[in-house]
């Protein structure tokens, strides 16, 4: 409970005299009786025992400690908060979550010092490699909320456009941005010409620096890559001291085995180390204690190879088979449309080939049950597939017709298109077409016709490439590019890419084209556009990412940028008016003082010494 006037508890020594009192008071005449004097005689208390029974004897004295405890009390002017009052102007706090933030107790301060700050409309923004509004014109109690349950990013903080997103939240004119950061490295533009932007909109910017506890040492790893050999994959990493000379124990684990290695750096030095891997989840650790730890250790990710089972319902000439059948990881099936069909579960890819003729009814179904339940399904162009009523549902675009010659470009980035020059594509002919809703097209013709498209129908995936792979549309095929092109597909429909794919720097947005699932280091999350910005492993679809800080500006924790903590425009000092709203409690005290008094007097009175 908080006091006005503590020094008024001092009247508590008040109650010292009271004590002396009662023990120095005269007992009572003792009568002996001679039947009963053996037994007082046998028992004599000690000393202490008859003082203390002495003092709880009186039901008095407890009742007198209490009437000058409240006395006390009411002498300090106890009171309780019951609310408070805060300035009626607008504020947006931007609180630098960049991966720098995360060594010792410099968020923690972050988030003490945003509290000071808030008003009675907070907005939070928070600034990662791509700034967020965490709240919006809420109340202070809303805020605090949502600032006890921020957390810092693995990556460096685009502080600029953090400013300037607070900027636009804030009515023109009025409002202050509030800054919190350790003012280190940053992405991006210097936020001093985002400062001026908001202030040029009429926003006073206060800039104001943590520290933490002080600590600048550090080593991490800032950086690393994989690389493809005849036994496997390697691993290549940097290693760095920063400020300091230091001896690290290194240990990697990797396929079920442990190894421990020690890495001795000057200050400021870097080495840089290389070790093979397994396929799998492999972890190299810096067993060291430093004032950042995000950089401490490394996850990496390395898809296995297994045998791949693909139908090919097509003819067994086609160069699509061709070049699917000659990767060694590949068991491909080719069989006619006319054949009788086998069942379609267990395989990993189904591709449907040109030959010109209707997939049957019987065909279509199957088709359609075995994407339902998670199959992945590829079905190339073809004049058939104008009329095709057996396999338009599942296709992620709708044919109108035929065009006529025409360039390819890439539209989205995907591992599938990655690298493959389509604008060299010579195109005869193709098909007119239109995408359906929620489907993603990668590659169009330069009249806007999805060329290669791809959505999601049931718990499978369905993929349109509108090449013909008989080679009488276009020259594809002939392109030494084509088998890497279905090398890329294969892997990407089956989970199988290039190792380095799998093993992302934190900061990258990943769009997920639906609300999915997402297991991250830090638990689930369903989302369509997925921030990568923790270290560790992130389950997406069925799919293994590992994450990484690799950042040597970041991990340099004590480098200051030029940006000058203080306030830009408005005053050359920024002070919140905060106030409580208090109810006094003297006056509850005072009753209860009253109350006893009252009953002490009663007390006497029925003992006969009133």
């Amino acid at each position: 409970m908080p006091l006005e006037e503590p020094l008024g508890l001092l009247a508590l020594l008040g109650a010292i005299p009271i004590i002396v009192a009662y023990l120095l008071r005269p007992r009572k005449v003792r009568m002996e009786v001679p039947s009963v004097i053996v037994l007082f005689e046998a028992y004599r208390p000690k000393r202490f025992e008859r003082i203390f029974k002495k003092l709880v004897k009186d039901t008095l004295l407890p009742l007198q400690l209490i009437a000058i405890l409240l006395f006390a009390l009411a002498l300090s002017g106890p009171y309780i908060v019951i609310g408070e009052q805060v300035s009626s102007e607008n504020v947006a706090i931007v609180i630098d979550a960049s991966g720098s933030m995360m060594a010792d107790g410099r968020f923690e301060e972050a988030l003490k010092k945003a509290e000071g700050y808030l008003s009675a409309k907070n907005t939070i923004v928070v600034a990662k490699s791509r700034p967020m509004v965490a709240l919006e014109d809420a109340p202070p109690s809303e805020a605090r909320k949502v600032l006890s349950g921020l957390r810092c990013g693995a990556s460096s903080a685009d502080l600029s456009s953090a400013i300037l997103l607070a900027s636009e939240k804030l009515p023109r004119g009025e409002g202050r941005i509030v800054l919190i950061s350790d003012l280190s490295h940053y992405r991006g533009e210097n936020p001093v010409g985002a400062i001026s932007m908001a202030r040029g909109n009429g926003h006073t910017v206060v800039v104001d620096e943590v520290v933490g506890n002080g600590n600048t040492d550090n080593v991490g790893i800032v950086d690393g890559w994989i690389e493809s050999s005849e036994v496997g994959h390697v691993f290549h990493y940097e290693v760095r001291s920063y400020y300091e000379p230091r001896s690290v124990e290194i240990e990697v684990e990797s396929g079920g085995k442990k190894t421990k290695t020690t890495l001795n750096l000057g200050a400021d030095e870097s080495k840089f180390l290389t070790t093979q891997l397994s396929a799998g989840i492999s972890v190299i650790r810096l067993n060291v204690k430093d004032s950042l730890s995000a950089d401490n250790i490394a996850y990496i990710y390395i898809p296995s190879r297994g045998m791949r089972e693909i139908l090919f319902i097509g003819n067994s000439s086609s160069p699509a088979f061709v070049a699917m059948d000659v990767m060694k990881e590949n068991y491909v099936r080719s069989i006619r449309r006319q054949s009788s069909i086998p069942s379609l579960a267990g395989y990993d890819v189904v591709v449907v080939g040109d030959e010109g003729t209707k997939i049957s009814k019987e065909l279509g179904m199957m088709l359609k049950a075995y994407v339902e339940s998670g199959g992945k399904l590829v079905v190339l162009g073809s004049e058939s597939l104008m009329s095709d009523m057996a396999i338009e549902e599942l296709l992620p675009v709708e044919i109108k017709g035929t065009f006529n010659e025409t360039i390819l470009s890439v539209v989205s980035k995907s591992e599938v298109v990655d690298g493959i020059p389509f604008n060299e594509i010579s195109v005869v002919k193709g098909l007119e077409t239109m995408g359906k809703e929620g489907s993603i097209t990668l590659v169009e013709s330069s009249m806007g016709y999805p060329v290669i498209s791809y959505w999601e129908f049931g718990r499978g995936v369905v993929v349109y490439v509108g090449l013909s792979d008989m080679g009488g549309w276009d020259d594809f095929p002939t392109k030494p590019e084509y088998p890497i092109f279905w090398l890329q597909l294969l892997n990407w429909l089956t989970g199988i890419g290039e190792a380095q794919s799998y093993n992302v720097k934190a900061g990258m947005l990943m769009p997920l084209g639906s609300m999915n699932e997402v297991i991250t280091p830090s638990g689930k999350v369903v989302t369509d556009l997925l921030l990568l910005d923790e270290v560790g492993i992130y389950t997406v679809d069925d799919k293994t990412y590992a994450v990484n800080m690799f950042d040597s500006r970041e991990s340099d924790i004590g480098f200051k940028s030029s940006l000058e903590p203080g306030v830009y425009g408005g005053g050359a000092t920024y002070t919140l008016e905060r106030s409580e709203n208090r109810m006094d409690l003297t006056w509850i005290v005072l009753a209860v003082l009253g109350i006893i008094c009252v009953g002490e007097l009663f007390i006497l009175r029925g003992r006969g010494e009133l």
